[in-house]
């Protein structure tokens, strides 16, 4: 019950911040627990010693917990808020606090998942723990205090953020294909490798597995010379895998209701990772 008192939070809207602002002497550190929209605020000592455990639903009540921030500055305690880098929940509220003029620094989450046990014995976590932890673990080991990205790195993550779905669609195309040409092709990625050459775009697309490119060799080779930009001529086609008819691979079928369509299926995960 001792316990469990220890981490009772109170509403940031029932809060007697006139009460805060006596308690308080020199300085003040706001440790924040992020999450979707369960805020928890743990507002300290400059010692790291908790007052008061506060929560807020974000977004909805954010702009009164901003409010006992610029009450906390306006009286000259120069808050410092800690929070971890928890993908992307934190930001609106971090970028607010940047806009107040209160500082803000990112703990690195293995900090405080070791600090856990020594905090309390007990090594489990929880909201109002985790708070409370970083707000401790600020006063002896600070963290750094975040900057805000300039525009050309902003504009280079939406770039990243913009590519992102489409790598995992690729991925998960190439990895299509890889399992198609390690039953049907297994010698192919001795000689070419289509995560670096893309000639083979072309190749799959009109002779999907090694008995289709047996039987056109010379129409083979003038198609990875067209598609490669003349880096590939008719001398490489006489290298594995295109001079074997594969010993190893089960055999293409074509429309066989009954097998796997094995040459459509080549010739379809080609065309999705070009």
């Amino acid at each position: 019950m001792k316990r469990k008192h220890i981490y009772s939070a109170v509403d940031v809207e029932r809060l007697d911040v006139a009460v805060i602002l006596q308690t308080l002497a020199v300085g003040c550190i706001v440790a924040i627990d992020v999450a979707k929209t369960k805020f928890v605020a743990a507002l300290a000592t400059a010692t790291g010693e908790v007052l008061k455990l506060v929560k807020f639903d974000h977004p909805r009540q954010t702009f009164a917990f901003l409010g006992l921030l610029k009450a906390l500055r306006g009286a000259e305690l120069e808050p410092k808020v800690v929070m971890e880098p928890t993908g992307t929940y934190g930001d609106a509220l971090r970028y607010q606090c940047h806009r107040l003029g209160v500082p803000v620094h990112m703990m690195p989450p293995k900090h405080t998942h070791d600090f856990a046990e020594v905090f309390d014995g007990v090594p489990s976590m929880h909201d109002a723990k985790a708070a409370a932890v970083l707000a401790k673990l600020q006063a002896v080991k600070p963290a750094p205090v975040w900057q805000p990205e300039t525009e050309a790195q902003r504009d280079l993550r939406a770039w990243v953020d913009q590519r992102h779905p489409i790598a995992l669609t690729l991925a998960l195309h190439y990895g299509h294909l890889e399992a198609m040409m390690a039953r049907h092709w297994p010698e192919f990625g001795a000689v070419m490798d289509v995560h670096v050459r893309r000639s083979w775009f072309a190749l799959l697309k009109a002779f999907p597995g090694p008995q289709a490119v047996n039987a056109a060799r010379e129409e083979v080779a003038r198609t990875l010379h067209r598609a490669s930009h003349a880096q590939l001529g008719h001398e490489r086609i006489g290298l594995p895998p295109f001079s074997w008819t594969s010993q190893l691979a089960r055999v293409c079928a074509w429309r066989d209701p009954w097998r796997d369509g094995s040459e459509e299926s080549l010739r379809t995960s080609s065309r999705r990772t070009r």
